[in-house]
């Protein structure tokens, strides 16, 4: 069942100092529903390694498992494999896990019950008493700080109307939080008349703390459906991407960037974003959500027309327009199938590519937001991306492209340029800064040159 803390539990666990001291190695990933075995073994390495997925990105499955044996073979290590679906995952990754008898492990989540080896043991976790869920309410809300006692009637009903599921009463907090306390009973009637089964319930919730949220942030929150469901999402670059899309409204006195931390701020106030890294002096550098307001983002954005997923069979690309504002072609789309989508939605404004392919980007004349870091250029600037001159956000990888053509200038709307790369030096014309509208220029190059 979804919404019980399975995850959370795992994770102390996974992060104890115990943990820590006793095992030599330990990596994690998160299944999900839709998977592949390169991505599974891209992910338990970077979690090894802590390098970046792009450097997996041209290594085979036969490959990517060899170099995960090798770095696993003779150290105990631990594995742990979140949102669990089907025994089919275990199966493609444990070939890849050697057994030398050393007192290793295998921790995993799942919402159902699934039968590894007989030796296995199943953790069940217990749903929250009545007593349990009021007293995580009051922590959530009001800290040490002494519960009102005229709210202690209202408050305990709600809380009993948790179902006695943590995530539930942690999304609750974030309403109450943001509500007025004469309008508790409101939000007691909203549960009470949600009559579903515990594992739609989450969702009823989602769906409640969705319609409490300020117009603005509405399509912040339902952008994380762009994203992988276990993926970090740097800040900045999200941040960035909400401004582009023009999310970010101006606010007299702050500059977008500002705006937009606090809307993100208050989304992790909520509970409906989690901060999964800090920045040394403070505030969030990376964020994710819970697996199941993930997929609330997801169901949500199509019921909206915001976002369609396209199941098919080479990669992930993510279009957004006027008309059709935000569509996902996932998980093995044909090529012939993204030029049909890119011939029906002309209009499109914008496209994040996750797969290595070129499919004729630069026909999309309307686009502002173009993501193209999973597509890398080798020898060649793409001099076709300066044939949109409506981009706003423009992200490339390049390797042994050290030069940026002067006529990039011509992007006289741009506002932001990620440029990833593996050469030592990048060299950027003077012209760049011609560009008025350019609030942002980042990249991986250790060192940036500038020329006439």
């Amino acid at each position: 069942m979804a919404g019980l803390g399975k995850t959370t539990l795992a994770n102390r666990v996974y992060n104890d100092p115990l943990i820590l001291s006793y095992f030599h190695i330990r990596a994690q990933c998160t299944v999900a529903q839709v998977y592949s075995m390169h991505s599974l073994l891209v992910k338990l390495l970077c979690s090894i390694s802590s390098r970046s997925p792009d450097e997996y990105l041209e290594m085979g499955e036969n490959d990517l498992a060899l170099k995960l044996y090798k770095l696993l073979k003779g150290n105990r290590y631990l594995i742990f494999l979140d949102d669990v679906w089907e025994i089919k995952a275990w199966n493609l990754v444990k070939s890849s896990l050697p057994n030398d008898a050393n007192g290793s492990r295998i921790l995993v989540t799942s919402r159902i019950q699934l039968q590894f080896k007989p030796d296995s043991k199943a953790y069940h976790l217990r749903h929250l008493t009545d007593n349990e869920s009021w007293k995580l309410l009051q922590k959530k809300l009001f800290g040490k700080e002494g519960f009102p006692p005229t709210l202690g009637k209202v408050g305990s009903q709600i809380a009993k109307l948790c179902r006695g599921l943590p995530l539930t009463v942690v999304l609750i907090a974030g309403i109450l939080a943001n509500t007025a306390e004469d309008c508790w009973e409101e939000v007691a009637k909203s549960l009470t008349s949600s009559i579903v089964l515990h594992d739609e319930y989450c969702m009823k919730t989602l769906e409640l703390s969705y319609n409490h949220l300020p117009d603005d942030l509405k399509p912040c929150l339902l952008y994380f459906g762009v994203f992988q469901e276990d993926e970090n999402v740097p800040v900045r670059r999200l941040l960035w991407l909400w401004i582009s899309e023009g999310f970010v409204q101006k606010t007299e006195g702050k500059r977008l960037e500002d705006v937009a931390d606090d809307y993100l701020r208050d989304l992790v106030d909520r509970s409906l974003v989690m901060v999964s890294k800090q920045r040394s002096t403070g505030g969030a550098k990376a964020c994710r959500l819970h697996d199941l307001v993930h997929e609330f983002c997801v169901k949500k954005a199509k019921e909206e027309n915001l976002l369609h997923i396209v199941h098919g069979q080479s990669g992930r690309f993510i279009l957004t327009g006027p008309s059709n504002p935000l569509r996902v072609c996932d998980q093995n789309t044909k090529n012939l199938m993204i030029w049909e989508l890119m011939l029906e939605f002309p209009n499109v404004r914008s496209l994040l590519l996750f797969k290595e392919d070129d499919f004729g980007f630069w026909l999309l004349k309307l686009l502002r937001v173009l993501d193209l870091r999973k597509l890398v250029f080798r020898v060649h600037f793409p001099m076709e991306v300066l044939l949109l001159v409506h981009l706003r956000y423009l992200a490339l990888c390049t390797r042994g492209v050290n030069f940026i053509p002067a006529a990039i200038a011509n992007l006289s709307r741009l506002q932001t340029f990620l440029l990833r790369g593996n050469n030592a030096d990048c060299f950027l014309p003077k012209t760049i800064w011609n560009i008025k509208t350019l609030r942002h220029l980042w990249t991986t190059n250790s060192a940036i040159f500038f020329f006439f």
